[in-house]
């Protein structure tokens, strides 16, 4: 009989009956109210009916009965990031987060808005404001429940945190816990021991880019040479001293945590994300193939830069289940109406795939054979320990220049080149490259910087040009505070909103790159008239700027890259990663 209730619920839903099957699966719960099926769809029509921390409650109650669902499962979590908080729901709200922040199989940085949001630093944040943008001391104890919230030192373990206020706020506090190592008195900090295992592994996911003043450089050259001088470690010393510098760049300090027996999980944890995996990198870089000899001058600018720092610096990954290249394509609400393509074992080649998040994100296409290369062999060795550790197992890399492709002779059903032309010296050669190994009716995924959305970026790129900074750590670190400070300038301001605003190799890639061009959507159209090429559509733009751009033009415009340019123009901020576009090679 409830089955029967069940199928009729649902039918009514398909119908578009609201009301009638949210009726019936509402008396359905009363009865069963932890069943995944029931929660799912009354998740749905409250969705639909935009009542979204009430369809969250039902998704989260079908979850947790059921996890084996990988799709539901971020789709669950991709809702939580784009809900909008609110107070009277706090409770509920930072149970679903940190059910999720304890887990490692999302990207946490999605979420890293709301999180704080719902986290114990928020309570405090107007007189943390007042604190820490003024000269006023900062006790440790005033400020034992952020230190203490679970959901706050997850948030600094798996994200990049990226909020000027906390930035300076742990700035001061870390300041404060350095004076606490030097003058002997860390068993004060015992009870805050996982906080500062997460504040040390923010600092090495960052790349250490908090600003340092000269007093805690002496500091922490005393703390040093106090922890080599110690047959016993203190723990709480190595933790403060790794947020200030990379423990295994220290060979004395590093010898002594791989000898050293301990019996926390949490300070294993940070031994291996710390030391371990930059081990097993180095270990990696040995077996790397090389092919051929990168000769060109620019390339070699590039690849400098990116063994210095590989770019982007990332902690947790998810797969999502397989989908053909049709399904992918779909999900980009692109043109299905794409003939010719190899479904079944596409040859796909990812040209300039870094520190390897794309490899995740291709690895998706089903029965895909993927060649992915790079300039830097130390971002090509980080995405390897990630797909081995992810067991992903169709993936061939090669460190090459996309600009000796054909060399390898071998040609592509798809080609992804995403953040990669824009940092040539000659981007229209690269894509001549690219095209000479993509077969006929072959997808190409490129992603260029826009014109329009990098004005800031631009401005700031010239003023530090104009001004001959170069990009080590310390000028990068003053360049920031001077960002910081000057509230009255827009450009500035914009740029501090942005994720690549706080980490070392994100805000070199950002202003200090050697090499970068910018396009805009008239340009980009000429660039595919003049090779043949058609386009097919935007990946990873929202439904809902869709929807915003059909209400403005004609149904048939979606393929019409001057109403797009008009568009952007229109919202600015539209295309602030970049340009990210598939088209499709003609004959």
């Amino acid at each position: 009989m409830e089955n029967k209730k069940i199928i009729r619920a649902k039918e009514l839903f398909y119908q578009n009956k609201l009301q009638k099957s949210k009726q019936l699966f509402t008396d359905l719960y009363k009865k069963n109210y932890d069943e995944p099926l029931i929660n799912f769809f009354l998740g749905r029509i409250y969705n639909k009916n935009n009542q979204k921390i009430t369809a969250l409650f039902h998704f989260f109650l079908a979850l947790k009965k059921n996890k084996k669902g990988n799709q539901f499962y971020h789709f669950v979590f991709n809702f939580l990031s784009g809900i909008c908080v609110v107070n009277h729901y706090r409770n509920f709200l930072r149970e679903v987060c940190i059910f999720f922040f304890r887990d490692d199989f999302v990207n946490h940085s999605l979420c890293f808005t709301n999180a704080l949001k719902l986290s114990e630093f928020e309570s405090k944040r107007r007189i943390i404001e007042k604190k820490v943008f003024e000269i006023h001391s900062i006790k440790i104890k005033d400020y034992k429940s952020i230190f203490l919230d679970e959901l706050f030192c997850l948030i600094l373990k798996k994200t990049i945190i990226r909020d000027k206020t906390l930035e300076f706020f742990l700035v001061r506090v870390r300041n404060d816990f350095l004076k606490i190592a030097i003058e002997d008195e860390t068993k004060k900090l015992k009870k805050y021991f996982f906080f500062l295992i997460c504040l040390a592994e923010q600092c090495y996911l960052n790349e250490f880019i908090f600003y340092e003043s000269k007093e805690e450089s002496k500091r922490i050259s005393s703390l040093i040479q106090k922890i080599e001088s110690k047959d016993i470690l203190d723990e709480n010393e190595i933790l403060i001293l790794s947020m200030y510098r990379p423990v295994n760049s220290i060979k004395s300090i590093k010898q002594k945590l791989l000898n050293y027996e301990h019996n926390n999980i949490s300070f294993e944890e940070f031994i291996i994300f710390t030391i371990k995996m930059n081990s097993q990198e180095s270990e990696i870089m040995k077996s790397i193939k090389s092919f051929p000899l990168i000769k060109n001058t620019t390339s070699k600018k590039v690849k400098e830069q990116y063994e210095e720092n590989p770019y982007p610096r990332w902690r947790n990954y998810y797969c999502n289940s397989k989908v053909n290249i049709y399904e992918k394509l779909s999900r980009d609400y692109c043109d299905q109406n794409i003939k010719n393509i190899k479904v079944k074992e596409p040859n796909i080649l990812i040209a300039g795939c870094g520190t390897g998040f794309q490899v995740f994100l291709t690895s998706e296409i089903e029965n895909a054979r993927i060649l992915a290369i790079d300039l830097s062999k130390r971002s090509l060795s980080y995405s390897i320990r990630k797909t081995n550790e992810a067991r992903i197992k169709n993936v061939t890399y090669l460190n090459m220049d996309l600009l000796d492709l054909n060399m390898i002779n071998k040609s592509f059903d798809i080609i992804e080149c995403v953040g990669v032309l824009h940092h040539m010296k000659e981007p229209l050669k690269g894509l001549k490259s690219l095209l000479n190994s993509l077969k006929t009716n072959g997808l190409l995924r490129l992603g260029i910087y826009s014109k329009i959305a990098r004005k800031s970026v631009t401005y700031c790129r010239n003023f530090f040009a104009e001004k001959k900074v170069v990009s080590d750590l310390e000028k990068i670190r003053k360049c920031r505070l001077k960002i910081f400070r000057s509230n009255d300038n827009v450009y500035f301001n914009q740029l501090t909103k942005s994720i690549d605003f706080y980490s070392t190799s994100r805000v070199r890639d950002l202003l200090f790159h050697v090499q970068e061009h910018n396009f805009d959507l008239i340009e980009v159209e000429k660039i595919l008239r003049d090779h043949n090429l058609r386009f097919v559509g935007f990946a990873n733009l929202s439904f809902e700027v869709y929807h915003r751009f059909k209400k403005i033009y004609k149904e048939g415009s979606l393929k019409d890259l001057r109403k797009w340019h008009d568009f952007e123009e229109k919202n600015p901020s539209l295309f602030l990663s970049m340009y990210n576009i598939w088209v499709q090679k003609l004959n």
